[in-house]
């Protein structure tokens, strides 16, 4: 059963809405093919697991917290003193 916020992913799985599954798998591509940086240092980085974006290509669905944690490190990226 659904609540209000919550969408079905990919596989069925219920997440918590925050940007579903496939759509925050496909802003972080986007990000990686722009950055040009490797899948695994994104998940090291982000949530300290080299396998996240590997799992969430094979249907992961993070939690809302890491999830958030990824927008902002996308979003923020470009105002880092590394960034291209």
């Amino acid at each position: 059963m659904r609540t209000n916020g919550q969408q079905i992913c990919r596989i069925g799985r219920i997440t918590n809405g925050v940007k579903g599954g496939f759509m925050l798998l496909r802003m972080i591509e986007d990000f990686l093919r722009r950055t040009g940086m490797p899948w695994t240092k994104f998940g090291r980085i982000v949530a300290h697991d080299p396998r996240l974006v590997g799992d969430m290509r094979n249907g992961r669905s993070p939690r809302p917290d890491l999830a958030n944690r990824i927008e902002i490190y996308i979003n923020t990226y470009s105002e880092m003193p590394h960034a291209l």
